[in-house]
């Protein structure tokens, strides 16, 4: 590689400085230019030549003579060129094969034997050189460190799919260490980007949060995601931790879910308002003990038992907010799976536990030593439906209900309750056919939302809209409609809510900070509802199919159309 900008990803580092005479001519042209390079770097693929004070010159292909002085190669290396880049900073060079080249491949020139590189692995954390002699009398393990990466790839087998491999080092991504650290850094991998693959990125790197916000919630940052947000309501909700009238920020993509949300709150709170209660609130991790036999497995559940206190002190050792509340141990022959469930105050909590638990597992090790043991044994379903998390819980467990009285029902969506319930004996036995885990129209639709819009792990959509939907006829003929989410997980500290459209979501629903996660969870499980009687209403009514249709239309319409006026369209009710 040939650039006149300075590279340190490239190692190791020859120790002293070389003088190189470069020539470069235009295969087409003839024209001819001559540099002077210092400061090479070795690399598997090839040299790292540093110009100071020089402009390359402007050639798409041709080739390039490098003069090494002594001892590594007194003649000329002859190698095509091509441009790595469109700003034409970097050449990719490839050796010539002709008789008169004596330098064909960089093997000979790493095995040179006066050459001298950087071994960074030194413990004492001193930079130390270490001379390369001839190396073919050595073991593998003795070559590999002196040469850290280089001519032990060459010696060993090129097709071992354990060394390499058909990816080429310049499709790797750049090593960029302080990537997150400034627009600077993510400006040039999105340039890179670009470059490699073709795309034209005109929004992702438009944004208005400050890189430095979010090195810790991504790897190789080069832009955001732009997802439309929408706001729904009035949300009515009478809860124990969310009291008053809301306004929820949905982000989504799909044209008619918010209106089908604010249709079915108001309808809601012109009843009076949700009911909405958290009925339980913890995290289980569930790690895996192998024992000879089914009488080391119940003795090791016995010592569980009288141990607690030890193994708790170890877990929250580690963490200011989870607690360990208790261990539910399971036989499964000679495996035990013990359920670590923790409370962890306002933040989701899972990489919370997973530190805490694993501190607490090795402790547990160390003094019983089974013959096998493992952090996850995916009893606890970590973003996956089971039927366990639904009757135990996940997260948060949150129940929300409402009575809705004949005359809103009817003025609403002109339909009777009588329909919506008997519709909804159907959803259930279709659901029991399929194996539903869970009967709901579309939960993931909010949740996905609001996950979305409030800095939520989006993934956990998967467990957490895992909800059952209840329709009843009160005694006086009014609606009773009920949702219960057993694993609810949701946090308003740590993660993605601390980043600024997510943040400012939250604020909207005054959830942002330490004290607010189950007043989320309630706010998540009203507005669940409100999308419950949404959908089913619409169903019953049979105007489902024509509202997406209406909306549907509009929308492609003002995409082909960009140059009428918008104003034109006003918003309507879906249903």
């Amino acid at each position: 590689m040939l650039s006149n900008r300075h590279d340190r990803r490239l190692h190791p580092r020859i120790k002293d400085a070389l003088s190189i005479n470069i020539t470069m001519r235009d295969q087409a042209t003839r024209q001819q230019s001559c540099f002077t390079g210092s400061t090479i770097d070795v690399n598997i693929l090839g040299l790292f030549i540093r110009i100071d004070d020089a402009v390359l010159p402007d050639i798409d292909r041709g080739f390039i003579e490098i003069a090494l002085p002594a001892p590594y190669c007194s003649s000329k290396a002859r190698m095509k060129i091509t441009w790595r880049d469109d700003g034409k900073y970097h050449y990719g060079i490839g050796f010539v094969d002709s008789p008169d080249n004596l330098l064909t491949n960089w093997q000979e020139f790493l095995k040179s034997p006066r050459l001298e590189i950087l071994d960074r692995r030194d413990q004492s954390g001193k930079r130390r050189f270490k001379k390369i002699s001839d190396t073919d009398h050595l073991p593998h393990h003795v070559r590999r460190e002196n040469l850290r990466r280089v001519t032990d790839i060459w010696d060993a087998e090129l097709d071992d799919p354990r060394i390499l491999s058909s990816t080429q080092k310049k499709d790797l991504l750049p090593r960029l260490k302080k990537m997150a650290d400034g627009r600077d850094a993510s400006r040039a991998l999105c340039e890179w980007v670009s470059a490699k693959t073709g795309a034209v990125l005109n929004h992702i790197p438009l944004f208005s949060e400050d890189p430095k916000n979010v090195q810790n919630n991504i790897e190789y940052f080069i832009g955001m995601a732009q997802v439309p947000i929408g706001i729904a309501g009035p949300l009515k909700i009478k809860g124990q931790y969310a009291d008053g009238d809301f306004y929820v920020p949905m982000a989504t993509t799909e044209p008619t879910l918010v209106y089908t949300y604010t249709a079915g709150m108001r309808l809601l709170s012109s009843a009076g308002g949700v009911n909405t209660m958290i009925l339980k609130d913890e995290m289980h991790l569930s790690p895996v003990f192998r024992f000879d036999g089914i009488t080391s497995a119940k003795k090791f559940v016995q010592w569980l038992s009288g141990n607690f206190d030890k193994i708790k002190e170890k877990a929250e050792s580690v963490t200011r907010h989870g607690k360990l509340k208790r261990l539910e141990p399971h036989i499964f022959d000679r495996n035990v799976v013990v359920k670590f469930c923790y409370t962890t105050g306002d933040a989701a909590g899972f990489n919370m536990i997973t530190i805490a638990t694993n501190v607490a597992c090795q402790f547990i090790r160390a003094i019983i030593k089974p013959e096998t043991f493992y952090l996850q044994s995916n009893f606890s379903s970590i973003k996956k439906i089971t039927a366990h998390n639904l009757v135990a819980g996940y997260g948060k467990m949150a129940i929300a209900d409402v009575i809705i009285p004949r005359t809103s029902i009817q003025r609403f969506y002109g339909i009777s309750p009588e329909s919506l319930v008997a519709y909804s004996q159907f959803v259930y036995l279709s659901s029991a056919h399929a194996g539903m885990v869970g009967v709901n129209g579309h939960s993931a639709n909010a949740l996905a939302a609001l996950f979305i819009a409030c800095g939520q792990d989006v993934a956990s959509v998967v467990e957490s809209h895992t909800c059952i939907t209840n329709f009843e006829l009160t005694k006086s003929g009014d609606l009773y409609v009920s949702v219960k989410l057993p694993n609810l997980i949701v946090g308003t500290v740590g993660g993605g809510t601390g980043i600024g459209t997510q943040k400012e979501c939250l604020e909207i629903l005054h959830c942002y900070g330490h004290g607010k996660a189950k007043k989320f969870a309630e706010i998540s499980a009203a507005t669940v509802l409100a999308g419950e009687v949404g959908i089913y209403s619409a169903l019953v009514a049979e105007k489902f199919s024509d509202a997406h249709k209406k909306y549907r239309r509009r929308t492609n319409s003002e995409s082909t159309a960009p140059s009428q006026s918008r104003d034109k369209v006003e918003p309507q009710e879906v249903y």
